[in-house]
């Protein structure tokens, strides 16, 4: 009770705020490199990622280095297999946006 009572009140103040971060946070772009790769030795394996930035790969060199890579090089070494990783990101992708062809 106390916590929406708290919540409400300062909301009018809170919201300005909100929408002045939200105009002027920068963004950044995703990594760059091919949407995909192979790594690792093995029966094969094939791994889609699908998603917002952090399967675009905001903040890393290319997508080996990002996440998709990461995961599909852990995968390899302990499956002992050869995982060819696809990524499709979109930056600021939500269900919606995913799910159009």
């Amino acid at each position: 009770m106390i916590r929406r009572l708290l919540f409400w009140t300062l909301f009018p103040f809170v919201l300005p705020q909100a929408i002045r971060v939200r105009n002027n946070a920068p963004r950044f772009p995703g990594a760059g490199g091919p949407k995909d790769g192979t790594t690792g030795e093995g029966p094969p394996l094939r791994l889609l990622a699908v998603g917002d930035s952090i399967i675009a790969g905001v903040g890393a060199e290319n997508l080996s280095k990002a996440l998709v890579g990461q995961a599909a090089m852990q995968l390899a070494g302990r499956l002992k297999c050869q995982v060819a990783w696809t990524a499709r990101g979109s930056i600021g992708a939500d269900s919606k946006k995913i799910d159009k062809p």
